[in-house]
């Protein structure tokens, strides 16, 4: 029996490519079905492990305490990201109002900028600047109406898709919070009966490295966040802007989100700032612009690469290959793929 066990070993070891390809079909299937089912319990666990030695310090030997303190860490975790969304409620609602104030001038600045820009295609189309500017106003005109016709439905549409991921991450949050609670109580327990078997070190040993591998990346975006969001708050600071500090990082943070970049908030600032007719704001916005791109694309790929112990190239596919299998969670999860399969066919 135990010549076969060994030659079994021995064939599947020789074909390493068959093992590889199940091995990548069972992380893709557990990727694209089953994480979103299991991810409150695993970061229930991450937060345990985490807290835990404040919460040992802090309750003593009241086994009682741990669930208490668990709650009151998560209760204090929960209400950062409210006051940040009331924060930014407000800088918008500012925003808003200004630029409802000026609504007016905008109106007629956009006009004059519409006039000076048929007029300089008068001659190149052969266009008469008059008759152009018209039909512009009425494709405009146009849009706006299909716009406003359509706003409405579709407004419905995007309210009802916010209700129901807001109701997902409450019931997500839910879940995380009470198997927390419950799992700070008894974690020393379950560790210390499962502290001697082998398939336990095993899945502690990738756990430790998946983690190791997924706040490396976030550190490292954060890193890129400020970086851009610190360049972006000294050009606010010095062009003039209520709250440059609050909006530079905001941009920051759009930046660092998938698809969005800092392009989705600098270039049409560089517009209405030509519009308005402040030109050199507005090349100012532009450079800046090209500034975080560069930034981005020189600093990633080299943060990324040395936290994480994984070639940058290897970093642009696997993030490629996951937002095209497992769309925008791809992101995180393309390189995490990768790493799953690394590790279980060492």
């Amino acid at each position: 029996m135990g010549n076969f066990f060994e030659d079994l070993r021995q064939e599947w070891n020789k074909r390493r490519i068959v093992r590889v390809v199940l091995i990548s079909a069972g992380v893709y299937l557990f990727m694209k079905y089953a994480l979103m089912l299991v991810l409150p319990f695993g970061l229930s666990v991450l937060f345990v492990r985490w807290a835990m030695p404040l919460i040992r310090k802090l309750s003593g030997r009241r086994r009682g305490m741990k669930s208490v303190l668990a709650a009151l860490l998560l209760s204090v975790i929960g209400a950062l990201p409210i006051v940040l969304i009331l924060v930014l409620y407000r800088a918008a609602a500012e925003c808003v109002r200004a630029c409802m104030a000026n609504f007016g001038i905008l109106r007629v600045q956009c006009g004059v900028f519409l006039r000076t820009c048929c007029c300089y295609l008068e001659r190149p189309l052969g266009i008469d600047a008059v008759l152009l500017e018209e039909k512009i106003m009425t494709v405009a005109r146009s849009i706006g109406e299909q716009i406003s016709d359509e706003a409405i439905p579709k407004a419905i549409v995007i309210s009802g898709d916010v209700i129901a991921v807001l109701a997902a991450i409450g019931i997500y949050w839910a879940v995380f919070y009470i198997f927390s609670v419950l799992l700070a109580k008894d974690y020393d327990e379950i560790v210390s009966l499962w502290r001697g078997k082998h398939w336990f070190a095993r899945v502690r040993q990738l756990y430790d490295k998946t983690v190791k591998m997924i706040f490396s990346y976030i550190k490292a975006q954060f890193v890129i966040m400020s970086v851009i969001g610190g360049i972006c708050s000294v050009v606010f600071w010095r062009a003039g802007f209520g709250m440059p500090f609050l909006w530079g990082y905001i941009v920051g943070f759009l930046d660092m989100l998938p698809f969005i970049g800092t392009g989705i908030t600098l270039l049409p600032l560089a517009l209405f700032e030509l519009v308005m007719g402040r030109t050199i704001l507005a090349v100012v916005f532009v450079l800046l612009y090209v500034v975080c791109y560069f930034v981005r694309e020189f600093m990633e790929p080299r943060l990324i690469g040395q936290r994480i112990g994984i070639h940058p190239l290897i970093i642009l596919m696997s993030v490629f290959l996951g937002v095209k299998l497992y769309g925008l969670l791809g992101i995180v999860t393309g390189p995490l793929s990768y790493l799953l399969v690394r590790e279980l066919t060492e």
